[in-house]
This record gives C-alpha cells, sequence and structure tokens, in this order.
C-alpha cells in the first residue's frame, strides 16, 4: 500500500498459500506429559536436550525448535538481542552448557565444577563441586573438580566426574557423599533399576550396584550404553565392526542385537532407531534387533537429488515423547519421526 501509485485501483493479496505453508510448518508435538529428560551420558550426545517446548542444541550459537510451531530461535530472552558474542554480552546463545539436560523445573549443565540451572534467560547456581581424587589432581590440575555429565533417574540426579559420581535430590536438594567407580576416564554412563552402568577410557564395561556399593566388569571392547525396558545396551566393537547388544539388568544372558551399529542408536518403547558404521545410512527394527528397515531421507516429490547421509547422524529424544528426532549435523537438518515410525517432518536449522 505504501507504494501504490496516487489514483491506482486497490488490490488484494491472496494468502491463502501463505497461511496453508504455515499450516504444513506447524510441528504440533504432544509434549503435555513431559517430565524430564532421561538420557544417559553419551560423549556423541553432550549438546542436544529437548523439554515440552523446544528441541535444543547447544553449539557455537545455541538455538532451540519450537515444538509446536517449527520455529527456530536462538537460546536468547534479550528482546532485539543480535546474538552476536562481542556486542550482545548478556546473550546465552554463545554461553558454553555442559552436558546439558531438561526438566519440567528448566536446564541443568556443567560449567566447570559447578551444576548450573537454566530458567527462562537466566541461570542460578545449584551446587558447586570442590572432591576430586588423585587421578583428576594430575590429569586435570588447572580443574581437577570439574565436572563431566549429568543423569536424572526419577527424583535423583546422578553427578559424574571423571572417576566417581554423587547424587542430588531435586526434591529435598540433598547431596550425597562421592563414590568412586572407576580408576579412569568414564566414557559413558547411565542409570537402571537398581544398577549404573558405565564404560571407560579402556572400553571396559562395568556394572555397579548402587544398593551394596560394588562393580562388577562385564565386558571389553565396549562404547556407549544406555538402560531401557529392563535392560541394559551397549555397543561391542569386534574387529573394529561396532555390534548392538543387550543383556538382562544384572548384565546376564547378552544378546547380539545389530550388525554395524553406530553408537548413536537410540531405543524408544517400541523400536530402535540407528544409524549403519559403514554405510552411514539410517534404519529402524524392532527391539529385537530384527526385520530392519531402512529409512530413506530423501523426499522424492520435492525431487531434492541424491542425499548422501552425514558421516555423523545424531539420534535423540527424551523418555517421556512419542517421537524421535534424527539430526544431519553436517547440514543442520533434523528429521522428526513418531515412535515406530518411518515417515518424517523435516526442519532446517537456519536462520532465527
Amino acid at each position: 500500500c505504501s507504494q501504490a501509485k496516487s489514483g491506482a485501483q486497490s488490490g488484494y493479496v491472496d494468502i491463502s498459500e501463505v497461511e496453508q505453508n504455515i499450516e504444513e510448518g506447524q510441528l504440533n508435538i504432544n509434549t503435555g506429559d513431559f517430565n524430564y529428560d532421561d538420557k544417559p551420558f553419551n560423549i556423541m550426545k553432550l549438546n542436544i536436550t529437548i523439554d515440552g517446548d523446544y528441541f535444543y542444541y547447544f553449539t557455537q550459537q545455541n538455538k532451540k525448535i519450537n515444538l509446536q510451531n517449527g520455529r527456530m530461535q536462538y537460546v536468547c530472552q534479550i528482546p532485539g538481542c543480535a546474538h552476536d558474542a562481542l556486542t550482545s554480552p548478556g546473550c546465552t546463545s554463545h554461553q558454553q552448557f555442559g552436558s546439558p539436560i531438561a526438566t519440567s523445573n528448566g536446564i541443568y549443565y556443567t560449567e566447570k565444577n559447578k551444576v548450573m540451572l537454566l530458567n527462562g534467560g537466566s541461570s542460578v547456581k545449584v551446587l558447586e563441586n570442590s572432591y576430586y581424587t588423585d587421578y583428576e589432581k594430575e590429569i586435570y590440575p588447572d580443574n581437577k573438580s570439574g565436572l563431566t555429565a549429568l543423569v536424572i533417574k526419577d527424583n535423583l540426579m546422578y553427578i559424574v566426574g571423571p572417576t566417581y559420581f554423587f547424587t542430588y535430590n531435586l526434591d529435598t536438594q540433598e547431596t550425597s557423599e562421592p563414590e568412586i567407580i572407576s580408576e579412569t576416564f568414564c566414557m559413558a554412563f547411565c542409570v537402571g533399576d537398581g544398577y549404573l552402568y558405565y564404560s571407560s577410557d579402556n572400553l571396559e564395561l562395568y556394572l555397579y550396584n548402587i544398593e551394596k556399593k560394588t562393580s562388577q566388569k562385564l565386558d571389553d571392547k565396549v562404547g556407549q550404553v544406555c538402560a531401557k525396558n529392563e535392560k541394559v545396551y551397549y555397543i561391542k566393537y569386534e574387529n573394529e565392526i561396532p555390534f548392538l547388544y543387550s543383556a538382562k539388568a544384572d548384565g546376564s544372558d547378552p544378546t547380539k542385537l545389530i550388525e554395524d551399529c553406530y553408537v548413536n542408536y537410540y531405543i524408544t518403547e517400541n523400536s530402535i532407531y540407528y544409524q549403519e558404521f559403514i554405510t552411514k545410512e539410517i534404519y529402524k527394527c524392532g527391539l529385537d534387533g530384527k526385520n530392519p528397515e531402512k529409512i530413506n531421507l530423501h523426499n522424492k516429490e520435492l525431487d531434492e537429488g541424491e542425499y548422501i547421509p552425514s558421516t555423523y547422524m545424531l539420534i535423540a529424544s527424551t523418555g517421556s515423547m512419542d517421537h524421535v528426532f534424527i539430526m544431519d549435523v553436517e547440514g543442520n537438518i533434523i528429521y522428526i519421526f513418531e515412535d515406530d515410525s518411518t515417515e518424517f517432518r523435516k526442519i532446517k536449522i537456519g536462520e532465527e
């Protein structure tokens, strides 16, 4: 209207196509039963988390995707912020978030030797760690009491250091005494019913009995581990090829499920989503590892051309959500699946 010439006839703009595009872009993911992000500590997934409103991707510029309307935003609450590290000193988009884990209270994360809570646009200190062993003192002399990761099970936060852990009760704010579980760096850590599972930097898998406070070695050449469906799942390397195994909660009855399974697998209530290590293709199969279905991320209807999977596709979700997120890290593309489905919605992580 501002550019219309004097005397020009009035006109109308057809916005029906715009409205349709907006409607098609809506995610409308049901997250009403969201409780917390119960992901295990996994070195492949240290920079993502999901809550009842957003999928968060903490990287050089921290971003989040609204799970209702699909809109990408920066992790920042400052109106008119440029999201620049130099000109916007109060912007949280460039803040370092270690091992972020979303809860209904906000996002807990590590910052050197502290546990912090991000709620809205501000962070508060939850606790500060002063504990360390001779291992941390020797290997990390400048940050010997630094924390590695956070894992939540029920109302307990498990705070993980390189060789130890302690707990923080989310209800009572009580902290337990640290317990040493490893002689070297813990590469993965998860919590089951009555047990902890972790792997060392020597690729040894251990089970820790929480009540008895005893450790038991389960296997060698093991990578990432997670607890799900009253079982423990882990990646075991055989002749440099990663296999996905499952075992009972006590570590007995190990069973080989999937050959050539990358360490960034994800297990839902119904299915296993995984990436092949050699071909980099994405598959979905049953919890028994059988009947794998290849997921074609190429949209033929849009004639996008041949899709070449990224070297590393990040696969993530949270236990209270019926959706799986598969992220092409190199292409900044997120594919969203409903549990047990091979159909997906596609979002490009671009500018706000």
